[in-house]
Formats: C-alpha cells, structure tokens, sequence
C-alpha cells in the first residue's frame, strides 16, 4: 500500500465517524495532536476520536 493509498483510505474511513473502522490505519503507539492535547496509544485516540466527532454531531452552522 503506498501512502496515497493509505491516505485515501484514512480520508473515507474517518468520515464514517466509527473509530473502529479507522483503528487498523492506525499504529497501536500512534500519536495523535488534537486541539485539545495529544494522545498517544488506540485508546487514547479512540476517546480523543469519538469526543471530537460526538461534539460534530451537535454543531450548527448558521
């Protein structure tokens, strides 16, 4: 798989908003920075993940 094709992969898996889907793209030591802090390890990222994208389920725009 070449990084192209692994970014494109990334890129629709996320939009689905399952952690799940995404998790095997991603390094059980990954690191993730989010505008809230970094998060290192599945675990870690999987909250950082479903916090981020439960707070997009409540935004409006206007």
């Amino acid at each position: 798989m070449t990084p192209q094709d692994l970014l494109k992969q990334y890129e629709s898996r996320i939009n689905l908003h399952q952690f799940d889907a995404v998790a095997p793209l991603i390094a059980a030591d990954a690191v993730f920075w989010f505008n809230d802090g970094s998060f290192v390890g599945t675990d870690a990222i999987r909250g950082a993940f479903e916090r981020t994208w439960a707070g997009l389920a409540n935004a409006t725009t206007g």
